[in-house]
């Protein structure tokens, strides 16, 4: 599993190495945007004192809907330069990551740790601490 999720992120680095700063905010504002209702599910389930709320069975609640919307978006984010082929491996490949059992494993060990009794500033922070994740992994790889 590791090596797959290694190989993802070499494609990732691979097209975003060439995407502008803005656009490389885009593409992660697309998958933070999408995880907003999950944050606030595992907060509400904090709250409400169930001990097994996790990121992972939050994810439940997201539809394939939605998942293809988002691979669309980035798709659409994507530079004109880049052919429609690497634009939907590029999508899949974000896709894989914020779905990878290591990215969702650590993300929730993150939002554990916020307590925060706000719920906009409660998400706002896993929001943060989401795109230092994804920026983390895929720096990773240049290492």
């Amino acid at each position: 599993m590791f090596v797959e999720l290694f190989q993802f992120l070499n494609l990732l680095l691979s097209f975003f190495k060439y995407l502008t700063p803005k656009q490389k905010e885009q593409v992660v504002d697309v998958f933070v945007d999408l995880f907003q209702g999950i944050f606030k599910k595992k907060k509400a389930n904090k709250e409400s004192g169930v001990e097994s709320s996790t990121v992972q069975g939050a994810m439940d609640n997201v539809t394939d809907a939605q998942w293809k919307g988002s691979l669309v978006s980035v798709q659409t984010i994507l530079p004109s330069s880049i052919n429609e082929i690497n634009k939907k491996k590029f999508a899949d490949a974000m896709l894989k990551l914020v779905q990878s059992n290591e990215f969702l494993t650590e993300l929730n060990a993150r939002i554990d740790k916020i307590d925060i009794e706000d719920e906009d500033l409660y998400t706002e922070q896993c929001s943060l601490e989401m795109r230092k994740l994804i920026s983390e992994m895929i720096r990773e790889i240049t290492l």
